[in-house]
């Protein structure tokens, strides 16, 4: 009994019969139609091979990429669309390993060839839309990933990816909605959760934002990145003590975690543990070398522990590694004047001033350092220069009132004393010992300030 072609032939190949019938039709006769025939099989047969072997070497490729054999996946990918160009998954994973080489304008021409062929693969545009937003082209990321989610509305990558760039254009209460439309796709999906609390967190929503954790934690308990998330959320609240066994618990689950380490450190330090501090800061640092807010602590840390020479070249190391470091050269100017280093202390100070002009701190530390190389004119100036700029911080009066008294200016060193103690009485216990005021210990005004 005769089969249709169409019954006897692999799915694959069904589309090739049309040639078995066209030869049916032009063949003048029965031995024509039977070599028709066998020829058009045999173009079946070619094809069949041709798209078995694009298929190993997609598979062979898909191999080496999960061994993160990026070149020879990609030749192998290369050969599967020269065989097969109507490949999909094969354009599509070829763009991936692009994007993993670091030629993510080669891997959006590969993205186009994948939508050529099917322009709704959501997984294709997806990767698409990730790769754009991996250049910052934002508007063509979005509008891309509106196109997910227009074909398939429970894409949760995609929510996230649309979450991603609304987090980072400062829309904070949209993003929390495409996080949120992911986790109800999916409500263990922990990654959005995270990512929910750390919008929260922005929006100041602390205690939301740690319920959140807490519920990631239910979920995955080694979530390292839930527990410091957690640490991020404390911190922000000054919480420094409680924000220590949150960040412990994410560098112990995730040795190799930079912010961590970091965030650690920044813990200890301010709650007056400098030491750890100092040993989370190193470890961090072993990871992240060029961090400089890293090693700014480190030298903020050698200072409290009293290793001030330490801490002078940590912070040379951290102006030169970022001139423009405004905090850096504050604290290099601060240790400098701690180790008699006057000159050097008025460059770093000048240096602190000159890019932030308004950081009265600066100006108060650089008055110090005129009045101890004797320039007392600067050094008044520049005292008042602080004092105008924050006049409610007690510590530019109490600095200035040491101007004064350095350069025998009692009176007008009185002043300045009165005026610090209004705003903050711990000073008069600071004052009592202060060696400057040593002129002013039997002044009977300076004894009633003090009492």
């Amino acid at each position: 009994m005769y089969k249709p072609l169409s019954i006897i032939l692999p799915k694959t190949v069904v589309v090739f019969t049309v040639l078995v019938f066209f030869c049916s039709a032009i063949a003048a006769d029965e031995n024509e139609l039977v070599d028709s025939t066998f020829e058009a099989i045999s173009m079946i047969d070619e094809n069949i091979q041709g798209f078995s072997d694009a298929q190993s070497y997609y598979a062979e490729g898909m191999r080496l990429l999960e061994n993160n054999q990026l070149e020879p996946a990609l030749e192998k990918f290369n050969k599967a669309v020269e065989i097969n160009n109507g490949y999909i998954d094969a354009w599509n994973a070829k763009a991936n390993v692009l994007v993993q080489l670091n030629r993510p304008e080669e891997a959006l021409k590969n993205y186009d060839r994948a939508l050529a062929i099917d322009p709704k693969s959501t997984k294709a545009l997806y990767n698409k839309a990730v790769t754009l937003l991996h250049l910052n082209r934002i508007d063509q990321a979005y509008s891309t990933l509106d196109r997910v989610l227009e074909i398939e509305p429970l894409y949760e990558d995609a929510w996230i990816a649309k979450g991603v760039i609304l987090e980072r254009t400062s829309k904070l209460e949209p993003a929390f909605d495409a996080y949120s439309k992911a986790t109800q796709i999916n409500s263990h999906n922990t990654l959005a959760l995270n990512k929910k609390g750390v919008v929260l967190i922005q929006l100041e929503k602390y205690e939301e934002a740690n319920s959140i954790f807490d519920a990631v934690l239910e979920l995955d308990n080694a979530n390292h990145l839930a527990w410091y998330n957690k640490g991020i959320a404390l911190e922000k609240q000054s919480l420094f003590e409680q924000a220590i066994e949150p960040y412990i618990q994410s560098v112990e689950l995730n040795p190799q975690f930079f912010d961590g380490w970091y965030h650690l450190g920044l813990a200890y330090y301010n709650t007056g543990m400098p030491d750890k501090a100092l040993s989370a800061l190193e470890r961090a640092l072993e990871l992240e070398p060029q961090s400089v807010y890293a090693h700014f602590y480190r030298g903020n840390c050698l200072t409290d522990v009293e290793r001030p020479e330490d801490a002078l070249a940590v912070f040379q190391q951290v102006v030169t590694m970022e001139p423009r470091f405004v905090p850096g050269w504050y604290s290099l100017a601060r240790v400098c004047d701690q180790l008699y280093l006057y000159e050097d202390a008025l460059y770093a100070s000048t240096r602190a001033v000159e890019l932030q002009p308004q950081f009265a701190e600066a100006w108060s530390n650089r008055a110090v350092i005129l009045a101890n190389l004797n320039r007392f004119p600067e050094a008044v100036e520049s005292a008042s220069r602080a004092v105008s700029i924050r006049p409610q911080k007690a510590m530019l009066w109490y600095n200035r009132a040491c101007v004064f008294a350095m350069n025998n200016n009692l009176d007008d060193a009185l002043s300045d004393l009165k005026k610090a103690f209004e705003l903050d009485s711990s000073y008069k216990e600071i004052a009592v010992d202060e060696r400057v005021f040593e002129p002013l210990q039997k002044n009977s005004d300076f004894q009633k300030l003090v009492q």
